[in-house]
């Protein structure tokens, strides 16, 4: 196992901590947990309504099972509305992350909510199975 990572073939109910943030960045540029990422989005995007705070409350619940606080739904809307500042000034980056596209969402908004859905399945809140 690299960064202790989970192991792919076992259940764990929680990741265990590492004092470096290459745990972190190896999980986050991982090809399964960003096909992780792109269903949670589509998930997100399919089940909730268009309001960024319904979906940002329904990714919360999907993915640690609770309600994001006042300060963590505060950073998640600062970190998605700069990151569709970013993805703005890339159009390519946009069809890399969500390269299909949903009725009534703009593709830039699915490629955003990939990158937050990104944080959320890397957190240590999260619970994976090995």
């Amino acid at each position: 196992m690299t960064f202790d990572a989970p192991n792919s073939n076992l259940s764990c109910t929680r990741r265990e901590r590492t004092n470096t943030p290459l745990q972190a960045l190896n999980l986050m540029n991982d090809p399964v947990f960003f096909e992780a990422a792109q269903g949670l989005a589509y998930r997100v995007m399919q089940e909730s309504s268009g309001a960024f705070r319904d979906r940002l409350n329904y990714a919360y619940d999907v993915t640690l099972g609770r309600a994001p606080s006042a300060h963590e739904a505060e950073r998640m809307g600062k970190y998605f509305d700069e990151t569709l500042r970013h993805l703005g000034e890339s159009p390519q980056t946009v069809s890399a992350l969500f390269p299909n596209q949903i009725a009534g969402v703009p593709q830039i908004d699915a490629a955003a909510w990939v990158e937050l859905s990104r944080v959320l399945l890397n957190l240590d809140e999260f619970i994976t199975r090995e």
